[in-house]
């Protein structure tokens, strides 16, 4: 993660599966070494994620006792990867940033993905005070898991937890074997006939509806779609955005064309949760693959008015982003989850708000890039979601539609350093929606095929088809996960 991603992190800072929040530990203490450390295991047993130093991990808030007068030498990288060395087993490399927040820095530790077993601890440490407890215990393994509807770093509770460590692994293994393929025997696999992983039929006129159908333990409802999600989701956004002009209409008097909407129907046996049992299932999974997530944790985030709320079973948010730092122009985020395993997101498009946006480029232009990361974003996060909401993820499927809309008149381009892209020919199509199936069980690495199902009708409104490569690498690049 680059660092402009890691200021993003830091201005929505959260307790997930894969990031961790610490007050000002003092590495000098053995107690707090054996913290750090069990906090690095359990993040690198997940697959990578973020330390992050200096804030209270229930208000979300940065703290100012306590904090070392020189950040640079207490949190040094060296005594960070001395701490994997004496306590991991396998050692595993660590980075070390210390990233600027309304001019305070903040040390975080970035720790890599890519584990192929897992990680155990190497040595016991047992409390120096107290009743002396054991805080690290020798062979033992940690993991980033929910625990009473809490995120922590601790041995695992449950057969899913083995079970999801396990597959991260396999994972990473087959994401070895999948490279090597397509690097060495591409050639041949083309040769032989048999299907790529990413389709190039063109797109239909009508509603664009591809990948791959799974056999499912229930029956999808005759009635519901994701068509009809969206719909839905359309509807209760301009009644939010009614009452909210009543509330507080600063911000919300420009008027926006430009959109991007998703809708998830999880189909499978969904659990029955309702209430604050809702948020708990999903939240602490919520990858937050970028600064400002989609379907963003606003229960800590902005005015009353950003909260969520409860609303025809499910639950709604709205979330009005009027800081001229961050946006010219007002960013509104609104999202829905449905106890019934439904999910929509709608926010205005990044591409005319976004500072670092040329002025003539906002409203004509749609960047290919940040397309393909928000789809990206989007499937595994609504598929975090539903892992956490189904009884069985193995017989679970995600069906899920993206409509964009305002794109008449916009021209495809890349404003992301050495990748310099204009494309000549500008969209007529006003509104594009399209469809893809996804397997709630997908391995981040296998994620990109269907990314590139879902932006094949958005690119091809532009005459332009974007390579599986260029698809895959920005993808895992999303997903934090390491590019073949």
């Amino acid at each position: 993660m680059d660092r402009d991603g890691l200021k993003d992190k830091l201005r929505n800072p959260s307790e997930t599966l894969q990031s961790e929040l610490k007050s000002w530990l003092n590495l000098e203490l053995p107690d707090h070494k054996a913290k750090v450390a069990k906090a690095l295991l359990a993040l690198r047993n997940r697959n990578g994620g973020l330390l992050i130093f200096g804030f209270d991990d229930k208000t979300l808030t940065p703290l100012e006792n306590e904090r070392p007068p020189d950040l640079r030498t207490v949190y040094h990288a060296d005594k960070i990867q001395e701490l994997v060395k004496n306590f991991a087993l396998p050692t595993f490399p660590v980075e070390v940033h210390f990233v600027e927040r309304e001019g305070v820095d903040f040390p975080v530790i970035v720790v890599p993905s890519g584990i192929k077993s897992p990680v155990i601890c190497r040595q016991k440490y047992q409390n120096t005070s107290g009743a002396g407890e054991i805080i690290l215990r020798q062979n033992a393994v940690y993991v980033r898991t929910v625990n009473n509807g809490r995120v922590e770093s601790i041995e695992p509770r449950s057969a899913q937890d083995w079970d999801n460590l396990l597959e991260i692994c396999f994972d990473n293994r087959e994401a070895d074997i999948g490279r090597f393929l397509r690097r060495h025997l591409g050639g041949v696999i083309s040769e032989l006939g048999l299907q790529q992983p990413v389709a190039a039929s063109a797109p239909s006129a009508e509603m664009t509806r591809v990948g791959v159908s799974l056999p499912l333990t229930s029956v999808p409802s005759a009635t519901r779609s994701p068509r009809i999600v969206l719909e839905e989701g359309a509807t209760r956004f301009q009644e939010r955005m009614e009452e909210l002009k009543k509330i507080r209409p600063l911000g919300l008097e420009f008027k926006y064309d430009a959109w991007r909407e998703v809708a998830v129907m999880v189909e499978g046996e969904v659990k029955p949760l309702f209430g604050q049992y809702l948020l708990q299932a999903v939240f602490p999974r919520h990858p937050n693959l970028s600064g400002w997530p989609q379907w963003i944790d606003s229960r800590q985030v902005g005015g009353e008015d950003s909260k969520p709320y409860p609303h025809d079973g499910g639950w709604q948010a709205s979330v009005v982003m009027n800081n001229s730092a961050f946006a010219i122009h007002p960013l509104i985020d609104f999202w829905r989850i449905d106890p019934r395993g439904e999910f929509y997101h709608r926010r205005n498009l990044e591409d005319d708000l976004w500072p670092k946006i040329p002025t003539e480029n906002r409203g004509t232009t749609f960047d290919i890039i940040n397309g393909i990361k928000r789809v990206a974003e989007a499937l595994a996060t609504t598929q975090a979601f539903a892992q956490g909401m189904l009884e069985r993820i193995d017989d679970g499927e995600l069906r899920v539609s993206f409509r964009w809309s305002g794109l008449s008149g916009r021209r495809l381009v890349s404003v992301e350093r050495g990748r310099d892209f204009w494309a000549p020919t500008a969209a007529h199509d006003n509104v594009i929606v399209s469809s893809v199936e996804v397997p709630v069980t997908t391995a981040a690495e296998a994620l990109s095929s269907y990314v590139s199902k879902a932006v094949l009708p958005l690119f091809a409104a532009f005459g332009y088809q974007v390579s599986p490569g260029v698809v895959e690498e920005l993808t895992n690049k999303t997903l934090k996960y390491p590019s073949s």
